[in-house]
């Protein structure tokens, strides 16, 4: 698959609204995101407003999601809480 901004943005599949919709669509917008960036395979990756337990993200901990899923590429993790 050639890697274009068009197909990054299918993988990623973010819903535009400031709540998520129900669980599943932050499932599958958390699975976007891991499917993109392996895709991408970036030296640098960064997530801005990523929650651990906010009514937003249907207490999807969203920190905890990126850690196991990226866990074998060692990457340094930092959040600010």
């Amino acid at each position: 698959m050639e890697l274009t901004l068009k197909t990054i943005a299918s993988l990623w599949m973010v819903e535009k609204y400031s709540r998520a919709y129900n669980l599943q669509t932050v499932l599958d917008n958390m699975q976007g995101i891991q499917n993109a960036i392996q895709m991408i395979q970036p030296d640098i990756a960064l997530f801005q407003e990523i929650d651990t337990d906010g009514d937003r993200s249907k207490h999807v901990d969203e920190v905890e999601f990126i850690t196991q899923a990226f866990e074998k590429q060692k990457l340094g993790i930092w959040t600010k809480l």
